[in-house]
């Protein structure tokens, strides 16, 4: 969920498996020893231009991640947490899901998962410029170097508490999941991405 610091006008856009919670964490506890007070904006992962006014006025911050490891990390993720959402009683769909899921990350990427359409999208394929298009007070941290780049938030708040490691899925070799076929469809999907924020698969 995109979150607000009231006081100071800012605006962290967050983009799902980006360091997201972290961040969040970070500016929660930054609020409650500053007098400050921040707020969600939107229930799920909202796109910059659906923001309402005044929030899309906002000094705005993002994290971007490079797509081939970003991919990997919302596999892990969703197979880690679907099964466990279907034990806790939120319904068939997540076990119907989780099947698919265990024919593993090839198939995942090749095949519809989700059921919905605008629910695959948002969950593979959309890229992450897609989601800031049209801001222009932003600010692009990447999540490869997350916390040299994390200190222009320090500075702009004037507080150097250090960035807690929150919600972290399994840290693997995310070059052992893919060969070519799969390097060339994902290359083809975020090619937006991969131009604007000079990503590659190395």
């Amino acid at each position: 969920m995109s979150l607000v610091l009231e006081q100071r006008h800012m605006l962290f856009l967050h983009i799902e498996k980006n360091a997201g919670t972290s961040i969040t964490n970070w500016l929660d506890d930054y609020a409650s020893k500053n007098n400050d007070k921040t707020y969600n904006i939107h229930h799920r992962h909202i796109e910059w231009k659906k923001l309402p006014s005044p929030y899309n006025s906002y000094w705005t911050f993002c994290v971007v991640r490079n797509p081939w490891t970003r991919l990997v990390s919302r596999y892990n993720y969703d197979l880690s947490t679907y099964l466990q959402k279907y034990l806790a009683g939120e319904g068939d769909y997540f076990l119907k899901v989780y099947g698919k899921l265990q024919k593993g990350f090839d198939y995942w990427i090749k095949n519809d998962v989700y059921t919905l359409p605008h629910i695959e999208h948002r969950m593979k394929w959309q890229n992450q410029s897609e989601i800031v298009q049209g801001c222009e007070n932003l600010h692009v941290l990447k999540y490869e170097n997350i916390n040299e780049d994390f200190v222009l938030i320090q500075d702009k708040l004037n507080w150097y508490e250090p960035l807690p490691h929150a919600n972290a899925t399994i840290q693997c070799d995310y070059k052992s999941y893919y060969n070519q076929e799969l390097i060339d469809i994902v290359a083809e999907k975020y090619a937006t991405d991969i131009a604007e924020y000079n990503y590659t698969f190395d």
